[in-house]
């Protein structure tokens, strides 16, 4: 464009230049909802006739745009102008969370909001601002819900036709007709699976969802004992993230799930698990390794190597962090515990992962192990499923063997 402008159009690109000058001199956030406006507060903040109840948080202006677009959400916005990335140095101050606690808590601010829809993209980064966001808001009492999966995953707001983001409703009649039809089919679906465990002598495979803390720690040596024990039944088992296994249980893609504690898992009955100890690994001689246990804090000043943000161990670190108002270093993210602990051996950061994760490559690789002192670092494992009453003698046997007497049954 700009060659376009200086061959053909002189004069159009002395406008733009002059428009552009304009806009960097007029145009400020609105002191409100952060968006960009020529005014202290922009036109949608001060409009009457829309439901200050409602608060919408968006990544960017142009997700704003979107949604107003499709004509059916006449609340509020809170616009975070980004998202986490602590790669990119980008943390809740640089997303004005502060603004956005102050906007949701504060009636002065616009009204007393009830409810916040977390309207950020279905990214990683996405994913993991709705997570900190929804624990940040639902610590201080409020409702808050997620923008519907309409949207493909991976997708940006901003190119998203309005009729994607709009969907469809059904009536009370369809959602009547709705809800007894899965009732219908979800027991047909318990009756089938119950009655094909006893006609064949308990056989069958059971859905596990479980994180990595799990499946690294515990459920190896738990599995093979349960399938010593009952050879014909089958485990389907999927490592996913504590959040993602939530969600695998209430869409009924799982029938047992395995997950942090303080992972958000309203309308699911949970048992304990396991327990396990979150500690520090460095590399030879580094400063840390010379110490006793240190508090989280003592290892901020240090750069750090990490699993995904949308797991609920990077979002413990994250969270603690924000929490003590100090930034994250994060330099590398990888996918494992034993990545993990590679990177840290070439001494590209330090890490924190659970202790019977880390005591293995500890002894292989040289590395040295510091414990936390923080009361956080101690961490409960909890075993999720949707109805105890409707899961089949197979999952019902496997429950039983993971967490013994405490199984709800």
């Amino acid at each position: 464009m700009a060659y376009h402008l200086l061959q053909h159009d002189r004069e159009g690109a002395r406008k733009l230049g002059d428009a552009l000058r304009g806009a960097a001199d007029g145009i400020k956030h609105c002191s409100r909802c952060n968006t960009f406006t020529e005014q202290d507060i922009c036109s949608t903040c001060l409009d009457e006739r829309r439901d200050a109840s409602l608060l919408c948080v968006v990544e960017t202006p142009s997700d704003q745009i979107m949604i107003e677009q499709t004509l059916t959400y006449r609340g509020q916005y809170f616009v975070l102008m980004g998202r986490l990335s602590p790669l990119d140095g980008i943390g809740p101050r640089e997303i004005h969370l502060d603004r956005l606690l102050a906007r949701a808590t504060d009636p002065a601010m616009g009204g007393p909001v009830t409810e916040v829809i977390v309207a950020t993209n279905f990214t990683s980064e996405g994913e993991a601002t709705a997570h900190y966001v929804g624990e940040m808001l639902k610590a201080r009492g409020l409702k808050v819900s997620r923008l519907a999966r309409g949207v493909p995953v991976g997708g940006e707001l901003e190119y998203v036709d309005a009729g994607t983001i709009a969907g469809v409703q059904l009536t009370e009649a369809g959602q009547a007709c709705f809800h007894h039809a899965l009732t219908i089919l979800q027991d047909v679906e318990r009756m089938a699976g119950v009655m094909s465990d006893y006609a064949s002598g308990v056989r069958g495979q059971v859905r596990v969802c479980a994180n990595t803390s799990a499946i690294t720690q515990f459920l190896p040596d738990d599995l093979a004992t349960f399938m010593a024990l009952h050879p014909t039944i089958r485990i389907e088992l999927e490592e996913q993230n504590s959040s993602e296994i939530v969600a695998a249980l209430v869409e009924n893609r799982a029938d047992v799930g395995i997950f942090a504690d303080r992972t958000p898992s309203a309308g699911l009955v949970t048992v304990e698990y396991r327990q396990d100890e979150l500690v520090l690994v460095t590399p030879p001689g580094h400063p840390l390794s010379e110490r006793g246990p240190v508090r989280y804090a003592d290892t901020l000043e240090y750069d750090f190597v990490s699993l995904p943000q949308v797991t609920s161990l990077a979002a413990r670190l994250l969270e603690e962090s924000s929490r003590l108002d100090r930034p994250f270093r994060l330099r590398i993210q990888v996918r494992s515990f034993d990545a993990m602990c590679r990177m840290v051996m070439a001494g590209l950061g330090v890490g924190v992962l659970p202790r019977i994760a880390a005591e293995p490559h500890v002894q292989s690789m040289g590395l040295s192990l510091v414990g936390l002192q923080d009361a956080w670092a101690r961490r409960t494992l909890l075993i999720g499923m949707r109805d105890p009453a409707g899961l089949t003698v197979s999952a019902r046997l496997l429950i039983t063997h993971l967490c013994g007497d405490r199984a709800p049954f």
